[in-house]
């Protein structure tokens, strides 16, 4: 979950990755992002990912499903958790060097 969160949403991965795979599929003609919705959503890669995880260690089961879905409603709330948790650091990282004369 927390992999998909910082690739997809943070990092924004597949946006600034996919106009070069359009470009050298098109010979450089395109280069815009490449709309596919399971490279595009953390909430869908979570999903999908912890499921076929469950089906792989033969774990399936309706509560197991039903933690895996809280996981994946839960990722926009971690994808804002962390960009708190970086703007705080940040902010930390300024007053100490103010702090210090830097």
């Amino acid at each position: 979950m927390v992999i998909c969160t910082i690739i997809t949403d943070i990092l924004q991965f597949w946006d600034n990755f996919s106009p070069y795979i359009k470009s050298w599929m098109t010979g450089g003609k395109f280069k815009s992002p490449i709309k596919f919705k399971l490279f595009e959503c953390s909430t869908c890669q979570t999903h999908w990912l912890c499921l076929i995880y469950l089906i792989v260690t033969n774990n399936f089961s309706i509560l197991n499903y039903t933690y895996i879905l809280g996981l994946s409603f839960m990722t926009p709330v971690l994808a804002q958790l962390l960009s708190l948790l970086r703007d705080t650091f940040m902010k930390l990282i300024y007053k100490i060097s103010e702090l210090l004369g830097l």
